[in-house]
């Protein structure tokens, strides 16, 4: 017989909180149901005393493989031309329902104590095709030759 003995007096980490995503395909599908299924489903899972209240959520820097067609980065360009100065970085391929979502989820996440609120932190997917030796975001390898534009791409997030 197995027992499990807790002893809340040892800590041996501490944790930053609890969640998920808010990548694209989770965002789209929020964004096609009707706002009160919407608000329902958003209070149930962040707000803190009429739901679970998760608190971290991870957000995609461009698109994830999980996301609806078709992949985006945040500064595609023509044929794939390099765009050493990012003059082509647009957020607006998550202006339909990434940002939408977002914003909707901070609803149910205020609270009285700085602890009460969403904490997010970003991840990237994969660089703009440009930079990678397939030309495509999907397969091939980062082309190290742009890691000085890949650092300035990321803070421009």
């Amino acid at each position: 017989e197995l027992v499990i003995q807790v002893d809340s007096s040892i800590t041996y980490q501490e944790m930053s909180g609890i969640g998920s995503s808010l990548e694209g395909s989770t965002c789209f599908n929020l964004m096609q149901m009707n706002e009160s299924m919407r608000n329902s489903t958003l209070e149930a899972i962040f707000d803190p005393i009429d739901g679970i209240g998760m608190n971290l959520m991870r957000l995609t820097i461009g698109t994830s493989d999980f996301n609806p067609l078709p992949f985006y980065s945040y500064d595609d360009t023509n044929n794939n031309e390099p765009d050493n100065g990012l003059s082509s970085f647009s957020i607006s391929a998550d202006e339909a329902f990434v940002l939408p979502a977002i914003k909707a989820s901070l609803i149910y996440t205020k609270g009285d104590n700085k602890e009460d609120g969403l904490t997010f932190f970003a991840s990237p997917w994969s660089p703009p095709a440009w930079m990678k030796t397939s030309q495509s975001l999907q397969g091939g390898a980062f082309n190290s030759s742009y890691i000085d534009v890949y650092g300035e791409y990321l803070v421009k997030f």
